[in-house]
Protein backbone atom coordinates (compact mmCIF):
# COMPACT_ATOMS: atom_id res chain seq x y z
CA UNK A 1 0.00 0.00 0.00
CA UNK A 2 1.54 3.07 -0.97
CA UNK A 3 1.79 5.95 2.12
CA UNK A 4 2.00 9.42 1.71
CA UNK A 5 4.39 11.56 3.35
CA UNK A 6 3.18 15.03 1.50
CA UNK A 7 4.97 18.23 0.97
CA UNK A 8 1.84 20.45 0.42
CA UNK A 9 3.00 23.35 -1.37
CA UNK A 10 -0.32 25.02 -3.28
CA UNK A 11 0.57 27.61 -5.85
CA UNK A 12 -1.99 30.22 -4.73
CA UNK A 13 -0.43 30.38 -1.10
CA UNK A 14 3.06 29.54 -0.09
CA UNK A 15 3.44 27.08 2.97
CA UNK A 16 7.10 27.22 4.05
CA UNK A 17 5.53 24.37 6.79
CA UNK A 18 8.44 22.66 5.26
CA UNK A 19 9.93 20.61 8.36
CA UNK A 20 13.59 21.88 9.12
CA UNK A 21 13.72 19.50 11.74
CA UNK A 22 12.59 15.40 12.64
CA UNK A 23 9.93 14.51 14.65
CA UNK A 24 9.54 11.51 16.80
CA UNK A 25 9.76 8.38 14.68
CA UNK A 26 11.35 9.38 12.14
CA UNK A 27 14.71 7.39 13.21
CA UNK A 28 14.54 4.74 14.81
CA UNK A 29 17.52 3.00 16.98
CA UNK A 30 18.02 -0.95 15.30
CA UNK A 31 21.49 -1.80 17.12
CA UNK A 32 22.64 -0.75 20.22
CA UNK A 33 25.60 -2.45 21.68
CA UNK A 34 27.12 -2.08 25.80
CA UNK A 35 29.90 -4.24 24.69
CA UNK A 36 32.79 -3.40 22.79
CA UNK A 37 33.32 0.11 21.52
CA UNK A 38 29.47 0.61 21.96
CA UNK A 39 28.80 0.86 18.38
CA UNK A 40 25.44 1.66 17.58
CA UNK A 41 22.87 1.53 14.26
CA UNK A 42 19.86 3.56 13.26
CA UNK A 43 17.89 4.13 10.58
CA UNK A 44 16.24 6.77 8.36
CA UNK A 45 12.31 6.42 8.58
CA UNK A 46 12.01 9.55 6.82
CA UNK A 47 13.94 11.21 3.76
CA UNK A 48 16.40 14.26 4.81
CA UNK A 49 18.49 16.95 2.69
CA UNK A 50 20.66 19.75 3.36
CA UNK A 51 22.86 19.61 6.68
CA UNK A 52 21.00 17.28 9.30
CA UNK A 53 22.36 17.08 12.58
CA UNK A 54 21.16 14.58 15.42
CA UNK A 55 22.55 14.33 19.10
CA UNK A 56 23.03 10.01 21.00
CA UNK A 57 23.47 10.48 24.39
CA UNK A 58 23.89 8.12 26.75
CA UNK A 59 22.80 10.44 29.39
CA UNK A 60 18.88 9.96 31.56
CA UNK A 61 16.28 12.58 31.24
CA UNK A 62 14.69 13.01 35.09
CA UNK A 63 11.03 13.33 34.54
CA UNK A 64 10.56 14.88 37.48
CA UNK A 65 13.07 18.38 37.16
CA UNK A 66 12.29 18.41 33.41
CA UNK A 67 16.31 17.90 32.89
CA UNK A 68 18.85 15.93 32.19
CA UNK A 69 19.85 13.69 34.61
CA UNK A 70 23.55 14.30 35.20
CA UNK A 71 26.18 16.26 33.43
CA UNK A 72 28.37 13.16 33.21
CA UNK A 73 28.07 11.30 30.72
CA UNK A 74 29.06 11.79 26.66
CA UNK A 75 27.08 12.57 23.60
CA UNK A 76 27.91 11.82 19.97
CA UNK A 77 26.86 14.23 17.13
CA UNK A 78 26.02 12.91 14.04
CA UNK A 79 26.31 15.43 11.21
CA UNK A 80 25.13 14.97 7.30
CA UNK A 81 25.58 17.38 4.27
CA UNK A 82 23.17 16.03 1.72
CA UNK A 83 19.84 13.71 0.62
CA UNK A 84 19.50 10.38 2.71
CA UNK A 85 16.68 8.28 1.70
CA UNK A 86 14.28 6.57 4.01
CA UNK A 87 15.68 3.45 5.17
CA UNK A 88 18.98 4.39 4.52
CA UNK A 89 20.88 2.27 8.32
CA UNK A 90 23.86 4.52 9.70
CA UNK A 91 26.25 2.87 11.91
CA UNK A 92 28.12 4.75 14.36
CA UNK A 93 31.55 2.61 15.36
CA UNK A 94 34.00 3.50 18.17
CA UNK A 95 32.01 5.95 20.08
CA UNK A 96 33.58 4.59 23.35
CA UNK A 97 37.03 5.42 22.36
CA UNK A 98 36.43 9.15 21.69
CA UNK A 99 37.03 8.91 18.27
CA UNK A 100 33.94 7.68 16.32
CA UNK A 101 33.34 7.53 12.97
CA UNK A 102 30.12 7.11 10.73
CA UNK A 103 28.75 4.46 7.72
CA UNK A 104 27.39 7.96 6.28
CA UNK A 105 28.48 11.48 7.77
CA UNK A 106 30.33 12.60 10.69
CA UNK A 107 30.85 11.43 14.17
CA UNK A 108 31.72 13.64 16.90
CA UNK A 109 32.43 12.88 20.46
CA UNK A 110 32.29 14.60 23.54
CA UNK A 111 31.80 14.23 27.30
CA UNK A 112 32.47 10.06 28.40
CA UNK A 113 29.93 8.16 25.98
CA UNK A 114 29.98 4.55 27.23
CA UNK A 115 27.05 2.46 27.55
CA UNK A 116 26.90 0.78 30.18
CA UNK A 117 26.41 -3.46 30.39
CA UNK A 118 24.69 -3.11 33.84
CA UNK A 119 21.98 -1.51 31.74
CA UNK A 120 22.18 2.23 30.14
CA UNK A 121 19.75 4.35 27.61
CA UNK A 122 20.71 5.49 24.17
CA UNK A 123 18.65 9.29 23.85
CA UNK A 124 18.44 10.80 19.87
CA UNK A 125 17.40 14.60 19.78
CA UNK A 126 18.07 17.31 17.90
CA UNK A 127 18.38 21.04 19.01
CA UNK A 128 20.51 22.05 21.69
CA UNK A 129 20.95 20.84 25.60
CA UNK A 130 18.63 23.09 26.81
CA UNK A 131 15.94 22.61 24.24
CA UNK A 132 16.29 18.91 22.93
CA UNK A 133 13.39 18.05 20.91
CA UNK A 134 13.58 13.91 21.27
CA UNK A 135 13.21 11.72 18.41
CA UNK A 136 13.98 7.95 19.78
CA UNK A 137 14.86 6.12 22.80
CA UNK A 138 16.46 2.87 23.52
CA UNK A 139 16.45 1.60 27.26
CA UNK A 140 18.16 -1.87 28.44
CA UNK A 141 17.83 -1.31 31.79
CA UNK A 142 15.66 -3.53 34.02
CA UNK A 143 12.39 -1.78 35.47
CA UNK A 144 13.05 1.73 33.45
CA UNK A 145 11.68 4.03 32.39
CA UNK A 146 8.85 5.34 34.75
CA UNK A 147 10.18 3.67 37.92
CA UNK A 148 13.60 4.93 37.63
CA UNK A 149 14.72 7.46 40.47
CA UNK A 150 16.97 9.25 37.71
CA UNK A 151 19.16 10.90 40.67
CA UNK A 152 20.39 8.10 41.99
CA UNK A 153 22.59 6.44 38.73
CA UNK A 154 23.34 8.06 35.62
CA UNK A 155 22.25 4.91 33.77
CA UNK A 156 18.65 5.48 34.94
CA UNK A 157 15.68 7.60 32.83
CA UNK A 158 12.31 8.76 32.55
CA UNK A 159 10.65 8.50 29.36
CA UNK A 160 11.49 11.66 27.32
CA UNK A 161 8.34 13.71 26.81
CA UNK A 162 7.29 13.43 22.98
CA UNK A 163 8.54 9.60 23.01
CA UNK A 164 6.01 7.24 23.52
CA UNK A 165 7.02 3.42 24.35
CA UNK A 166 6.27 0.98 21.61
CA UNK A 167 6.06 3.68 19.43
CA UNK A 168 9.58 6.01 19.27
CA UNK A 169 10.80 4.59 22.60
CA UNK A 170 11.69 0.47 23.11
CA UNK A 171 12.43 -0.51 27.09
CA UNK A 172 13.44 -4.01 27.18
CA UNK A 173 12.15 -4.70 30.60
CA UNK A 174 12.19 -7.17 31.98
CA UNK A 175 14.46 -8.84 29.61
CA UNK A 176 18.39 -7.63 30.23
CA UNK A 177 21.34 -7.65 27.47
CA UNK A 178 24.11 -6.08 26.61
CA UNK A 179 23.84 -6.22 22.66
CA UNK A 180 20.66 -5.99 21.15
CA UNK A 181 20.04 -5.80 17.19
CA UNK A 182 16.43 -5.69 14.99
CA UNK A 183 15.74 -9.08 13.57
CA UNK A 184 14.41 -7.59 10.42
CA UNK A 185 10.74 -9.29 11.64
CA UNK A 186 9.00 -6.59 9.48
CA UNK A 187 10.37 -4.39 6.89
CA UNK A 188 7.57 -3.23 4.92
CA UNK A 189 4.22 -1.44 5.64
CA UNK A 190 2.77 1.15 7.34
CA UNK A 191 5.08 3.94 9.39
CA UNK A 192 3.08 2.73 12.13
CA UNK A 193 3.71 -0.56 11.05
CA UNK A 194 7.37 -0.45 10.75
CA UNK A 195 7.32 1.37 13.89
CA UNK A 196 5.81 -1.09 16.46
CA UNK A 197 7.96 -4.10 14.98
CA UNK A 198 11.40 -1.97 15.30
CA UNK A 199 10.14 -0.92 19.40
CA UNK A 200 8.98 -4.44 19.87
CA UNK A 201 11.50 -6.52 22.28
CA UNK A 202 10.54 -9.83 21.16
CA UNK A 203 11.84 -8.69 17.40
CA UNK A 204 15.57 -8.46 18.52
CA UNK A 205 18.46 -10.77 18.61
CA UNK A 206 20.01 -10.38 22.16
CA UNK A 207 23.39 -11.45 23.73
CA UNK A 208 25.52 -10.52 26.47
CA UNK A 209 28.85 -12.08 24.95
CA UNK A 210 29.47 -10.67 21.32
CA UNK A 211 28.43 -7.86 19.38
CA UNK A 212 26.13 -6.55 16.77
CA UNK A 213 26.15 -4.46 13.30
CA UNK A 214 23.47 -3.00 10.69
CA UNK A 215 21.00 -5.60 10.49
CA UNK A 216 20.54 -4.78 6.78
CA UNK A 217 17.10 -4.88 6.51
CA UNK A 218 16.28 -3.08 3.44
CA UNK A 219 13.70 -1.10 4.85
CA UNK A 220 10.93 0.90 2.43
CA UNK A 221 7.76 2.43 3.14
CA UNK A 222 5.78 1.36 0.03
CA UNK A 223 6.32 5.57 -1.29
CA UNK A 224 6.92 8.17 -0.29
CA UNK A 225 4.98 11.02 -2.03
CA UNK A 226 7.66 13.77 -2.01
CA UNK A 227 5.34 16.54 -2.75
CA UNK A 228 1.67 17.21 -4.56
CA UNK A 229 0.52 20.67 -6.04
CA UNK A 230 -1.97 22.17 -8.46
CA UNK A 231 -1.60 25.54 -10.53
CA UNK A 232 -3.96 27.40 -12.49
CA UNK A 233 -2.16 27.54 -15.72
CA UNK A 234 -3.12 30.46 -18.43
CA UNK A 235 -6.04 28.98 -20.70
CA UNK A 236 -7.66 29.03 -16.73
CA UNK A 237 -7.25 24.96 -16.83
CA UNK A 238 -5.76 23.08 -13.73
CA UNK A 239 -2.41 21.17 -13.52
CA UNK A 240 -1.45 18.65 -11.27
CA UNK A 241 2.11 17.67 -10.38
CA UNK A 242 3.21 15.33 -7.87
CA UNK A 243 6.44 13.26 -7.24
CA UNK A 244 7.05 10.06 -6.03
CA UNK A 245 10.71 9.37 -4.45
CA UNK A 246 9.86 5.19 -4.69
CA UNK A 247 6.92 2.90 -5.42
CA UNK A 248 5.99 -0.52 -4.41
CA UNK A 249 3.06 -2.28 -6.38
CA UNK A 250 1.92 0.90 -7.29
CA UNK A 251 -0.73 0.54 -10.17
CA UNK A 252 -1.32 4.06 -10.42
CA UNK A 253 -3.32 7.04 -9.85
CA UNK A 254 -6.90 7.67 -10.10
CA UNK A 255 -7.32 11.77 -9.84
CA UNK A 256 -10.67 12.66 -8.26
CA UNK A 257 -12.25 16.16 -8.29
CA UNK A 258 -15.23 17.67 -6.58
CA UNK A 259 -17.12 21.64 -6.61
CA UNK A 260 -17.74 22.97 -3.10
CA UNK A 261 -20.61 20.87 -1.57
CA UNK A 262 -20.97 18.19 -4.15
CA UNK A 263 -19.69 14.22 -4.54
CA UNK A 264 -16.47 13.42 -5.61
CA UNK A 265 -16.17 12.11 -9.16
CA UNK A 266 -13.15 10.69 -10.87
CA UNK A 267 -11.48 12.37 -13.98
CA UNK A 268 -8.80 10.40 -14.99
CA UNK A 269 -5.93 8.23 -14.32
CA UNK A 270 -2.39 7.99 -14.29
CA UNK A 271 -0.54 4.76 -14.57
CA UNK A 272 2.02 4.33 -11.66
CA UNK A 273 5.72 3.04 -12.19
CA UNK A 274 5.01 -0.76 -10.45
CA UNK A 275 8.32 -1.31 -8.53
CA UNK A 276 10.76 1.65 -8.59
CA UNK A 277 13.36 3.23 -6.28
CA UNK A 278 14.11 5.94 -8.16
CA UNK A 279 12.08 9.61 -7.87
CA UNK A 280 8.99 9.56 -10.65
CA UNK A 281 7.19 12.79 -11.83
CA UNK A 282 3.81 13.03 -12.84
CA UNK A 283 1.34 15.21 -14.01
CA UNK A 284 -2.49 15.68 -14.83
CA UNK A 285 -4.47 19.03 -16.97
CA UNK A 286 -8.30 19.36 -15.90
CA UNK A 287 -9.24 21.09 -18.86
CA UNK A 288 -12.82 22.08 -17.71
CA UNK A 289 -12.53 22.61 -13.94
CA UNK A 290 -15.37 24.54 -11.84
CA UNK A 291 -15.20 27.68 -10.47
CA UNK A 292 -14.08 26.32 -7.12
CA UNK A 293 -12.20 23.01 -7.03
CA UNK A 294 -11.03 20.42 -4.53
CA UNK A 295 -8.58 17.71 -5.78
CA UNK A 296 -7.25 14.16 -4.52
CA UNK A 297 -5.32 10.96 -5.85
CA UNK A 298 -6.17 7.27 -4.88
CA UNK A 299 -3.55 5.80 -5.38
CA UNK A 300 -4.30 1.94 -6.12
CA UNK A 301 -2.16 -1.12 -5.48
CA UNK A 302 -1.98 -3.85 -8.16
CA UNK A 303 -3.83 -6.12 -5.57
CA UNK A 304 -6.58 -3.52 -5.55
CA UNK A 305 -6.04 -1.89 -2.23
CA UNK A 306 -5.90 2.11 -2.51
CA UNK A 307 -5.56 5.20 -0.13
CA UNK A 308 -6.08 8.79 -0.29
CA UNK A 309 -3.82 11.52 -0.47
CA UNK A 310 -4.68 14.92 1.79
CA UNK A 311 -6.95 17.77 -0.22
CA UNK A 312 -5.60 20.65 -2.24
CA UNK A 313 -8.08 23.50 -3.06
CA UNK A 314 -7.97 25.72 -6.36
CA UNK A 315 -10.40 28.42 -6.58
CA UNK A 316 -10.15 30.03 -10.13
CA UNK A 317 -12.75 32.87 -9.87
CA UNK A 318 -10.36 34.85 -7.44
CA UNK A 319 -7.51 34.10 -9.86
CA UNK A 320 -8.82 35.05 -13.15
CA UNK A 321 -6.32 38.06 -14.56
CA UNK A 322 -3.50 37.12 -12.37
CA UNK A 323 -0.88 35.50 -14.46
CA UNK A 324 1.37 32.84 -13.50
CA UNK A 325 4.89 32.16 -13.20
CA UNK A 326 6.53 29.99 -15.52
CA UNK A 327 9.51 28.52 -15.01
CA UNK A 328 12.30 26.48 -16.90
CA UNK A 329 13.90 24.52 -18.02
CA UNK A 330 12.60 22.20 -14.91
CA UNK A 331 14.80 20.34 -14.51
CA UNK A 332 17.54 22.79 -14.57
CA UNK A 333 21.35 22.72 -14.40
CA UNK A 334 22.96 25.83 -14.52
CA UNK A 335 20.55 28.32 -15.32
CA UNK A 336 16.76 29.13 -14.61
CA UNK A 337 14.57 30.98 -16.62
CA UNK A 338 11.61 33.09 -14.89
CA UNK A 339 8.67 34.43 -17.27
CA UNK A 340 5.44 36.03 -16.49
CA UNK A 341 6.48 37.44 -13.25
CA UNK A 342 6.15 40.56 -12.08
CA UNK A 343 7.45 41.71 -8.10
CA UNK A 344 9.39 40.05 -5.44
CA UNK A 345 10.85 36.18 -5.60
CA UNK A 346 12.05 34.17 -3.28
CA UNK A 347 14.49 31.39 -3.57
CA UNK A 348 13.67 28.43 -0.90
CA UNK A 349 15.46 24.89 -0.42
CA UNK A 350 13.19 22.02 0.83
CA UNK A 351 13.51 22.43 4.29
CA UNK A 352 11.73 25.86 3.69
CA UNK A 353 15.16 28.24 4.41
CA UNK A 354 15.33 31.28 2.20
CA UNK A 355 17.82 30.82 -0.21
CA UNK A 356 18.35 34.08 -2.12
CA UNK A 357 15.29 36.77 -3.45
CA UNK A 358 15.05 38.65 -6.63
CA UNK A 359 13.24 41.86 -7.55
CA UNK A 360 11.65 41.57 -11.34
CA UNK A 361 10.84 44.99 -12.87
CA UNK A 362 10.54 43.31 -16.21
CA UNK A 363 8.25 40.30 -17.04
CA UNK A 364 11.11 37.62 -17.25
CA UNK A 365 14.96 36.75 -15.50
CA UNK A 366 17.51 33.89 -15.84
CA UNK A 367 18.91 33.52 -12.83
CA UNK A 368 22.26 31.57 -12.50
CA UNK A 369 21.84 27.94 -10.28
CA UNK A 370 24.97 26.57 -10.73
CA UNK A 371 26.17 26.79 -7.22
CA UNK A 372 23.18 24.97 -5.95
CA UNK A 373 23.54 21.21 -4.57
CA UNK A 374 21.32 18.69 -6.24
CA UNK A 375 17.61 18.67 -5.07
CA UNK A 376 14.40 20.36 -4.91
CA UNK A 377 14.10 24.20 -4.44
CA UNK A 378 10.52 26.37 -4.04
CA UNK A 379 10.50 30.13 -5.81
CA UNK A 380 7.62 32.28 -4.35
CA UNK A 381 6.65 34.83 -6.48
CA UNK A 382 5.00 37.81 -4.15
CA UNK A 383 2.48 40.02 -6.24
CA UNK A 384 2.15 43.49 -6.08
CA UNK A 385 -1.20 43.06 -5.27
CA UNK A 386 -0.11 41.04 -2.43
CA UNK A 387 -1.22 37.82 -3.96
CA UNK A 388 1.45 34.49 -4.04
CA UNK A 389 1.81 31.69 -5.77
CA UNK A 390 4.94 28.95 -5.90
CA UNK A 391 7.02 26.64 -8.32
CA UNK A 392 9.21 24.19 -7.61
CA UNK A 393 12.27 22.97 -9.33
CA UNK A 394 14.89 20.58 -9.44
CA UNK A 395 18.66 21.21 -9.74
CA UNK A 396 20.75 18.10 -11.36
Amino acid sequence: MLRFLIIFCLVFGFRSALASTLSAGDIAIITMNADGADDFVFILLADISGTTEIHFTDNGWDSGTSNWGTASEGTVTWTFTGALSLGTEVSINNPQTGTATASHGSAVVSGSFNISGGGDQLIAYQGTVASPTFLYAFNHRANCWSPCSVGTSSLNSNLPPGLTEGVSALSTDPTHEDNWQYNCAVITGTRSELLAAIANVNNYNRNSSSTYGAPGCNILLPVELSYFEASQQIDNTIKLDWRTASEINNMGFEIERRANDSDWQKIGFVRGSDQNFEPQDYSFIDFEPFAENYYRLKQIDEDGSFEYSKILHIDIASHIGQKEMIIYPNPAKDELTIAQAKGLIRLYNLLGEPLKQYTIQESSIIIDISHLETGTYYLELIHENGKRNTRHFFKY
